[in-house]
């Protein structure tokens, strides 16, 4: 139904004159008491739907100012909770509409004029439920608290469903009028000549309806593996977030053995105060903060990053928050794809916006959720790396990966930074180092006991401990990071990549770690040693690595 003009409008002033919203839309008045034409019987079949017999919990300013309450009577009070704007649903909105009947009035052609109100000062239950629907309208339009716009029209659909038609006029400012007059022509020139369902709207000139980002917005859940040094937070970080503002829209935190839920959700902590007083403070962890932004920013995109997700134990970790992992494939009881299917109750996430938003005195500030009713939105996204050599400290369980997208990082070592970086005091580039231990690694290894994931990244070597041609001349800075490349590198290729088959990379006689170092400490970088180097690793190793050896003298026959 077309609702009355400047009824229902924001930001909208008058240089001349007042005219504030009146909240209500006549529906017939006359002596034979008819009703207009403006609800149709699909309208009707919602409102009584919808009604309820909870006159008791309404609190409604009924006459024009709010007053006189004496004069009026209710004829319906209908309470949505699958509501839209331009075709949008509202996630975790509620929106009352109430018909009344004039009992008294001026003149006698008044008595018995119905109204229908949707007023922002409706409360149910002692809350605002409308002025807290109306504030996420804004939101979802993505206007700013003093941007200008009104609704011009009020539809309902497949009996419990509430659609508002709006326009914006400035997302970010309030707009001036001469008059009332003025006012009037400029809405009714942008309102469309044509019957247009609320539901179709999305696809209106975004110049006139200007919908938000976040209505096209659709978190997930998804997991970065690979192997050691393959670059997964390096990927994250350039690929994924590229585009975003890291400062304020992502979260970070990295999981580890003691890594607890309460360290991941928050917890509550005493405080003493210089009078010697205690109090109790609610400390968030990194999922609440995400969380909190994400509810209060639901035009944006926020990223909770979990590094080393399978270091800690992870189901012990999100505990009930798992439920929270399956997420909506399409819209669904006024929550849109993306949400989490399942909300549930967190005593201290409740807790947490709850002591947080009374001490906010600003509207705008405040957490919107419903007790009880704790869910991951839409614009919330979940990424994690794993590395796929630790899989042993803590397994993800199949109800918990299946929960999660994956994608596996594979990046080629001759297109990254440190390729052409050398093995310190050799000839042998970081490139030709790594592709020949992985490929050494999978066909030597005739047991099976080595697998790709103990492979050597791209990433695995940076330039702390390799060299560049000319650090490769300074026996110095050589001997340095030829001891950062034996404790990093040929530490883990020999205790960890090849733990029960050394001999697969390793020369003979080279049965403890501890001589691999020594004989490395030991080389006198003052020259060229590459050969020395080589020659703690087996055979057919070095002969691989022989073979492209740059800037190097001779090679000398073993």
């Amino acid at each position: 139904m077309k609702i009355d003009i400047g009824t229902f409008m924001f930001n909208m002033n008058l240089a001349n004159g007042s005219g504030t919203p009146s909240w209500g839309s006549e529906l017939g008045q006359g002596k034979e008491h008819k009703l207009n034409d403006k609800i149709d019987e699909e309208f009707a079949k919602s409102l009584l739907f919808n009604a309820i017999d909870d006159k008791n919990n309404i609190d409604i300013k009924l006459g024009k100012g709010g007053g006189r309450k004496d004069d009026y009577s209710f004829v319906i009070s209908s309470l949505f909770k699958k509501i839209f704007i331009n075709g949008v649903p509202i996630p975790n909105a509620e929106f009352m509409l109430v018909i009344v009947k004039l009992l008294n009035g001026n003149t006698e052609n008044h008595i018995g004029r119905m109204t229908i109100k949707y007023s922002d000062s409706v409360k149910y239950k002692g809350k605002e439920i409308n002025k807290d629907c109306i504030y996420k309208m804004r939101k979802v339009l993505n206007i700013a608290e003093e941007g200008s716009w009104f609704v011009y029209e009020i539809n309902t659909k497949n009996q419990d469903e509430l659609h508002f038609s709006a326009i914006v006029l400035d997302k970010d400012h309030n707009t001036t009028f001469y008059d009332t007059q003025d006012r009037k022509n400029k809405v009714l020139s942008l309102i469309p000549d044509e019957e247009i369902e609320s539901h179709d709207l999305c696809s209106a000139e975004v110049s006139i309806f200007e919908i938000g980002d976040d209505a096209g917005l659709c978190g997930y859940n998804k997991i970065y593996y690979g192997i050691p040094g393959c670059g997964k937070s390096w990927y994250i970080e350039n690929n994924v977030l590229s585009n975003v503002d890291k400062k304020n829209d992502v979260f970070r935190t990295t999981f580890y053995l003691d890594y607890s839920n309460s360290d991941f959700v928050g917890q509550i902590y005493p405080k003493v105060n210089s009078k010697g007083d205690v109090s109790y403070e609610y400390v968030p962890g990194p999922f609440t903060k995400a969380l909190e932004r994400a509810l209060t920013n639901p035009d944006k995109m926020i990223y909770l990053v979990i590094e080393e997700i399978n270091r800690g134990n992870a189901a012990a970790i999100f505990g009930d928050l798992f439920q929270l992992l399956d997420r909506l494939k399409e819209d669904k009881d006024g929550r849109v794809k993306g949400d989490s299917e399942y909300p549930i109750s967190n005593q201290f996430i409740e807790g947490y916006f709850e002591k947080r938003n009374n001490s906010k005195n600003c509207y705008d500030s405040k957490i919107l959720f419903d007790e009880g009713n704790i869910y991951i939105p839409h614009n919330l996204t979940l990424l994690a790396t794993m590395n796929t050599s630790d899989q042993n400290v803590y397994p993800l369980d199949t109800a918990f990966q299946r929960r999660w997208d994956r994608e596996k990082i594979i990046t080629d070592v001759n297109g990254t930074k440190y390729a052409e970086l050398y093995v310190p005091g050799t000839g042998i580039k970081w490139k030709h180092f790594a592709s020949k231990i992985n490929i050494r690694m999978m066909e030597d290894c005739e047991d099976g006991s080595i697998t790709e994931d103990k492979n050597l990244g791209a990433y695995f070597a940076t330039d702390e401990m390799l060299c560049t041609e000319a650090e490769n001349k300074d026996a110095n800075i050589v001997r340095k990071k030829a001891i950062r490349f034996a404790n990093n590198v040929m530490e883990y290729l020999f205790n960890t990549a090849v733990k029960f088959n050394p001999e697969v990379l390793f020369a003979e006689g080279y049965t403890r770690f501890h001589k691999i170092y020594d004989a490395i400490d030991e080389f006198d970088f003052e020259y060229d040693r590459s050969m020395e180097f080589i020659k703690l690793l087996a055979k057919n190793v070095a002969h691989d690595l022989e073979e492209n050896l740059e800037n190097s003298e001779e090679v000398e026959d073993d």
